[in-house]
């Protein structure tokens, strides 16, 4: 039988197995069986709980995080080596900072496989409820294995069949040495059957927990990161209408402390915090801590006005606010990302602002009229009275190019322009980041030394 042992996370009571210590940690003090541990419906949902807890421990703005240093949009950090190390291209497998953000989201898959592995131990679970709850399992087993294989891996498209290196697939709990993946595999074995399960089977309503439109919604990221622009947009179509898009300028704003009924709208999936013993766990701590500049006049984590300038030449912005210049004109001149200046309550994974970005370039070629209808949505919202409609002439490559633009400061901070760079470099377009190649080693990260075995290569060393 199993050891297992209990300890208390900020979601829920979470079950580790020692069979994967690796990643999981386990307290040898106090274990018990599987079986004593599972014994209903009840305590399996906190074991699943302890998976969504992890979900919150990587996309608490650590992986967004990781993914802005590696894009242009930051300036160098501060004092953070570890970050330097990413922001510079040139990871090593010593970055304990990476190490742990890798385990994480290891660990949100393995919690993922623990509760499908267990299912027979709940003696009152109902097959409906067996069925939400592997459909929840695999969408955060996928999520976890996209994250990880955009950040340790070239993208799709690098090579022509994508079997380049990609990371380890994990659908047990049991921890064997094994080779990497190839990408292919990561993508078409795990994470879209995985998430067509959950489409598929999760509920239309499912309070802060996965639904079917989630899933529907990071589907569409999935095929839209492997340029299956067509398959993107007939998933997240449904999910754009479902959820309203905020025409109001509060829903610029999508962290806030609290959530208001207008930003609320557009969350498809967020990590929420939750309160223990009266004290919120904030699960935006890393983005605050990193970000924050009203009450730290050196903030880890800021950018410059050469990123500044190209959007402030419309005034009317109300974008704008959200960056403020700090020291203007001096040698320290910086310029801070004011957004993430308070506490917040959730962090938006997947809203309607990135869908409809996403959808109308996946529907460039196809239906004009109706992208340049989103994007002018968004421009609507951000420029206010100063808003110009989009030309209706414009081609489908230039609609693309608008989209990023927009895309690039709508989404700052929050972890997908190296990804979307990474996109239109796989399609064949001339792409730098920082003057380094979109493809070079040091944009992806190294893997933690732990890594390393006989079956298992690390990326090359990084540098570009």
């Amino acid at each position: 039988m199993k050891k297992l042992a209990l300890y208390f996370s900020s979601f829920a009571l979470i079950l580790v197995s020692a069979s994967c210590e690796k990643f999981l940690d386990v307290k040898p003090d106090g274990s018990l069986t599987t079986e004593e541990a599972i014994q209903n419906t009840d305590s399996l949902q906190k074991f699943l709980n302890g998976a969504y807890s992890s979900l919150g421990d990587f996309a608490n703005g650590n992986m967004q995080t990781f993914n802005e240093l590696l894009s242009d949009n930051l300036s160098r950090p501060n004092a953070n080596l570890d970050y330097r190390e990413i922001y510079t291209f040139n990871t090593l497998f010593f970055n304990g900072t990476i190490g742990g953000t890798y385990g994480n989201m290891y660990r949100a898959a393995m919690r993922a496989n623990f509760v499908m592995e267990n299912f027979d131990l709940a003696a009152d679970l109902t097959e409906a409820d067996r069925i939400r709850m592997e459909a929840e399992a695999r969408f955060i087993r996928a999520l976890a294995h996209f994250e990880v294989v955009r950040l340790f891996a070239q993208p799709w498209g690098y090579t022509s069949d994508n079997s380049h290196p990609g990371i380890i697939i994990r659908t047990s709990v049991e921890f064997d040495i094994a080779p990497r993946n190839t990408v292919r595999e990561v993508y078409e074995n795990l994470i879209i059957p995985d998430l067509i399960f959950a489409r598929d089977n999760l509920p239309q309503s499912n309070g802060n927990y996965a639904t079917s439109d989630a899933a529907k919604a990071l589907l569409a990221r999935v095929y839209f990161q492997q340029d299956r622009r067509a398959d993107a947009a007939t998933e997240v179509a449904p999910v754009i209408d479902a959820f309203p898009f905020d025409t109001s300028a509060s829903g610029l704003d999508r962290f806030v402390f609290g959530d208001t009924s207008s930003v609320q709208s557009e969350f498809i999936f967020r990590v929420v915090s939750t309160s223990v013993n009266g004290t919120v766990d904030n699960r935006g701590g890393t983005f605050v801590g990193n970000y924050r500049s009203d009450n730290n006049p050196n903030p880890e984590l800021r950018t410059s006005k050469l990123f500044l300038n190209q959007y402030s030449v419309n005034e009317t912005d109300r974008r704008l606010p959200f960056f403020e210049v700090k020291n203007d004109g001096a040698p320290n001149e910086f310029v801070a990302i004011t957004k993430f200046n308070r506490d917040f309550v959730s962090v938006p994974y997947l809203h309607t602002t990135s869908m409809k970005l996403m959808y109308a370039e996946c529907i460039a070629g196809t239906d004009p009229a109706l992208a340049i209808q989103h994007l002018d949505d968004i421009r609507r919202r951000a420029y206010g009275s100063g808003f110009v409609p989009t030309n209706p002439g414009l081609s489908p490559q230039e609609i693309r190019d608008a989209v990023e633009y927009e895309r690039r400061i709508e989404l700052f901070a929050e972890g997908e322009r190296i990804q979307y760079i990474k996109l239109r470099g796989a399609r064949g377009e001339q792409r730098e980041v920082r003057e380094a190649p979109w493809d070079c080693n040091g944009m992806i990260l190294q893997f933690p030394i732990s890594e390393q075995t006989d079956l298992f290569e690390l990326n090359p060393t990084g540098g570009c």
